[in-house]
């Protein structure tokens, strides 16, 4: 079975990036090597692998902040749906998170934890996915407005809510473990994998949404 258009797409772009992630990374190690030579071959490949493991989990959340609206633009010029592009898009938001995992899984063994790692991925991505596809309805203008604007504006309003949690929330102890079980992802393992799947389903109905109302620019 011929895979979709836009999914081949996407997954050869983020290949390309992946390699020269890999390639990067790979000169950065050897380029240390000449201020610890002390280490051995075994803790330079662990660390090395680490190091790539990691910065690929950061490139497949953040990358889904740029692609979208180029995948919205070879889907409808090569005459696909939306709905089509944006089941493109859900498929690759499964794969890189499986491919991500499955790293993580050669890398720590531990199936509980790869699997909580696996759905805090897919948070991840389907909440730049979400994000990325509503700044794909904006114009260059007001891309750079809300790029600037927003973290502003929501740090402002952090400081806030924080300011009146101090002032007027006294919460029991328990309310307080439970809250930082949640954070740090420690916990009831039930309730972090129901949080997480409310989580990535309300994500991807936004995502639908906007990709619903995208339109081709001519700027």
């Amino acid at each position: 079975m011929k895979l979709p258009l836009v999914y081949r797409d996407t997954m050869r772009r983020f290949g390309f990036a992946v390699v020269i992630m890999v390639v990067v990374m790979i000169g950065l190690q050897l380029f240390s090597l000449l201020f610890a030579s002390s280490m051995s071959w075994d803790d330079i490949v662990k660390q090395l692998y680490v190091t790539l493991t990691t910065s690929l989990g950061a490139l497949t959340v953040f990358g889904y902040l740029i692609v979208p609206y180029s995948e919205f633009k070879l889907g409808m010029q090569n005459g696909q749906t939306r709905r089509q592009i944006w089941l493109s898009q859900f498929m690759g938001v499964i794969t890189l998170s499986l491919i991500t995992c499955l790293l993580w899984l050669t890398r720590d063994g531990n199936w509980a934890q790869v699997g909580m790692a696996f759905l805090g991925q897919l948070s991840g991505i389907s909440t730049m996915l979400a994000i990325g596809n509503g700044f794909a309805l904006l114009s260059r203008k007001w891309k750079l407005i809300v790029g600037i604007g927003g973290p502003i504006a929501l740090i402002a309003l952090l400081v806030r809510v924080i300011t009146w949690m101090v002032k007027y929330w006294h919460p029991s102890e328990a309310s307080m473990q439970h809250l930082a079980d949640v954070l740090t992802m420690h916990g009831s393992s039930v309730s972090l994998v129901i949080y997480s799947v409310i989580w990535i389903l309300i994500m991807l109905l936004i995502s639908y949404g906007f990709m619903m109302r995208m339109q081709l620019r001519r700027d």
